[in-house]
């Protein structure tokens, strides 16, 4: 190699170590920016705790399954939570066949919207970031090792999908569904009730069902969703069944849960399995 030809690749190497030096960099201010913004939606989730306790009163009149259901999950007495602070542990994954992914996640969820936080591994793959909603609209944004941007997506479609996420994280946060401004209950069969639900332009219905105790045995509803051929977005049945119960500072909540698109139909795709190992109610 002539003098020339090594002078260059001496000026060659630092330039395109700067060049990568400031790529990665780059991501990891991104990043940083990012978690941020979440340690700011989670902070904006508290509400100012009540005073008052759950009464029995306060769910006379609705369908009995779905009295029988909130009588179950609030104990008599205890103070109506207006968040609740989780951490779960399970598998996910992210296509019908895909290989199953171990998960931990912590979860807020109050009377404002709700922030999931996740990591997922499986081998030398894994991935963290997280989903929320708020009234402000919904957000998605996952990173591959940490650092690689691998899903970021907002806008309408997304806040419309996060907000059927919301309802179905009422499951963790019983007082949510109690009767009032905004949350209706209808007869949907023996042991099943529908809570019609509006906030806002947005309504949806959810049925849930139940068994003779009042446990939580299936949540389901038409969710707006892409998991269709084409990749379009609609309305498509989701779910949740609960596989057992556990009670936290008297509320009784489903775990372990598993959660599926095209709930109840030939084409189901089961992509979460959890189990909540704390919760928090304030």
């Amino acid at each position: 190699m002539g003098k020339e030809k090594r002078a260059r690749c001496r000026w060659i190497w630092p330039a395109t170590l700067g060049v990568v030096g400031a790529a990665v960099g780059g991501l990891g201010v991104a990043r940083l920016l990012d978690n941020r913004r979440l340690d700011r939606v989670e902070k904006a989730l508290a509400v100012e705790p009540g005073e008052e306790g759950f009464s029995p009163k306060m769910v006379h009149g609705l369908p009995e399954p779905a009295r029988r259901y909130l009588a179950h999950a609030i104990a008599g007495g205890t103070p109506l939570a207006g968040e609740a602070h989780l951490r779960m542990v399970g598998q996910m994954r992210v296509k019908p066949g895909g290989p199953w992914l171990d998960v931990s996640a912590r979860e807020t969820v109050s009377r404002r919207g709700f922030v999931w936080r996740a990591h997922a591994r499986r081998g030398v793959v894994s991935f963290s970031g997280g989903d929320q909603y708020t009234a402000e609209g919904g957000r998605v944004s996952f990173w591959l090792w940490g650092l690689l941007p691998l899903v970021r997506q907002a806008g309408s479609d997304v806040s419309q999908a996060a907000w059927g996420r919301y309802l179905m994280e009422s499951a963790w946060l019983p007082p949510l569904l109690l009767p009032g401004p905004g949350v209706a209950w209808e007869e949907a069969g023996d042991n099943s009730a529908r809570a019609v639900v509006s906030e806002g332009p947005r309504q949806a219905e959810m049925t849930i069902s139940v068994d003779e105790r009042g446990s939580l045995q299936t949540m389901c509803m038409l969710r707006w969703g892409n998991l269709t051929d084409k990749g379009s977005w609609d309305w498509i049945p989701f779910g949740m069944r609960a596989q057992g119960e556990r009670t936290f500072a008297g509320y009784s909540i489903p775990t372990p849960v598993s959660v599926a698109w095209w709930f109840g139909t030939d084409r189901e795709f089961e992509f979460f399995r959890a189990e909540v190992t704390e919760a928090d109610f304030r």
